[in-house]
């Protein structure tokens, strides 16, 4: 249901952190590979590029 949730969510705000957001709802309920390839697609997110990094 949680991603059902977000899947309804994506049709409104697309963003990088609702779609990682999803991606850890997908591995719980679909196990990590199905998660994986969510987070696999966002590798070259122009908007990823954006974000602070740890050292």
């Amino acid at each position: 249901m949680i991603v059902a949730l977000y899947d309804a969510l994506m049709q409104v705000a697309p963003t990088l952190v609702v779609t990682l957001n999803r991606a850890v709802a997908v591995s719980m309920a679909d196990g990590p590979l199905a998660a994986l390839d969510i987070a696999d697609a966002l590798a070259d997110a122009p908007a990823l590029k954006k974000l602070p990094r740890a050292a």
